[in-house]
């Protein structure tokens, strides 16, 4: 009997808790499709190298191919609200030892005895690569965003990578550019992945080196 009071005492109560069960239900759902939604709203980023040598203008390298190199990184990263922020030496070690293994597969490839020396003073092949991050989002990107991808919008971020190259042997010199041009729009999901996979960016300092030693 207690219990069928209660139901007809508090009718109110209990379709009070009955929507908001159902409140509930429906934020998860909202939850649910906003990811959905947002997860295939996705980034096509392709490089673009200035300065790229022509096969004219090259310089045989192999009349002396014992190379000794140095590495000299510097790795920053950029955003419109905290601005330039250098990176850990911890993280900058990891990067260089990723380009010394990069360096001496190119040179392998070549035919090339290459051997990473920690001075200048000792390398007769001098590598620079100076990193620039840019984190914040383009204006015309933010459409994108607020479109949950529907509203397409592209832009290039210039200068995020640049390459330069000394050979003592022949007294060359050069330098390569990156800039780094993206295309955001829901339609790109299919093609997310083969991009994310193949664009990496050692990649891309081995098109520039192996340009400039041929």
């Amino acid at each position: 009997m207690g219990r069928i009071a209660d139901r007809l005492i508090h009718p109110e109560i209990q379709r009070a808790n009955v929507m908001g069960v159902k409140g509930i239900s429906t934020k998860k759902w909202i939850i649910i499709f906003t990811m959905i939604v947002l997860f295939p709203s996705c980034t096509i980023a392709t490089p673009q190298i200035r300065n790229i040598l022509n096969s004219n203008t090259t310089h045989n390298h192999h009349e002396l191919c014992d190379i000794r190199f140095s590495v000299f990184i510097k790795s920053n990263s950029r955003t419109n609200t905290y601005g330039m922020h250098e990176d850990k030496q911890e993280r900058v070690q990891q990067l260089r030892d990723k380009y010394i293994k990069s360096t001496i597969n190119i040179f392998k490839q070549e035919g090339c005895a290459a051997a990473y020396v920690e001075n200048d003073k000792d390398a007769n092949f001098k590598v620079r690569v100076e990193r620039l991050q840019d984190l914040s989002a383009l204006p015309q990107e933010y459409l994108t965003g607020l479109s949950f991808g529907f509203i397409p919008s592209w832009g290039t971020r210039p200068s995020q990578f640049v390459y330069s190259f000394e050979d003592a042997r022949s007294a060359r010199k050069h330098k390569y550019v990156i800039d780094v041009r993206s295309y955001n729009h829901l339609v790109l999901f299919p093609f997310f992945w083969v991009n994310f996979i193949t664009a990496t960016e050692l990649g891309v300092y081995e098109k520039c080196i192996t340009n400039f030693i041929e």
